[in-house]
């Protein structure tokens, strides 16, 4: 099944940044972020650019003034962003830390896909709600901003992602989490 497409949402930039460690020093709980690309066939795609971005662990993303909750570092930050080139398997891999949310959206990573410079996927990735309010209860970084007022299921650009495949893998290690999903795209 393809992973749906979505919305660009808000934020994205033209500019990319080719780096696996996103986080630029910013505070949160760490996340090892595994993204495997496939064709719908589900065979890899290697060289396939991979570009995300997301907030911070106050909901607050770079480069723009988006008056969030948490801080708001604008134009000339570039933190939580980066690109990375799938491997001969399909995969890219990101450091950074898990999402903050901020009102009206459930905690998210945006994504776009790009093969041979044509964008063949813009999306966005979930995180199973139990998990966040853990994070969110657990970890400093957070607390300050209480737990999400949006859920996966009442979040207007979410879907289904329980079904859809937009919905990330979690465990938890000792230092953080690793999340995996295959994003299946056309090509």
């Amino acid at each position: 099944m393809l992973l749906p497409a979505s919305a660009a949402g808000p934020f994205p930039l033209s500019e990319q940044f080719v780096r696996r460690e996103v986080t630029e020093g910013y505070p949160g709980h760490a996340l090892r972020l595994g993204l495997r690309i496939v064709d719908a066939d589900c065979v890899a795609v290697p060289g396939a650019a991979v570009e995300i971005w997301q907030t911070d662990a106050s909901g607050d993303y770079s480069a723009f003034e988006d008056n969030g909750d948490g801080k708001d570092e604008a134009a000339g930050t570039t933190f939580m962003r980066g690109t990375q080139i799938a491997d001969e398997e399909g995969i890219v891999e990101f450091h950074t830390v898990y999402p903050g949310w901020y009102p009206g959206r459930t905690v998210h990573i945006h994504l776009r896909v790009r093969v041979d410079e044509s964008l063949v996927l813009t999306g966005q990735l979930y995180f199973d709600d139990a998990y966040t309010a853990e994070v969110m209860q657990r970890h400093p970084a957070y607390v300050e901003f209480g737990l999400p007022d949006t859920t996966n299921a009442t979040d207007g650009l979410a879907g289904d992602v329980e079904n859809d495949g937009s919905l990330i893998s979690i465990a938890a290690e000792r230092e953080g989490s690793v999340g995996l999903v295959n994003v299946s795209v056309a090509v």
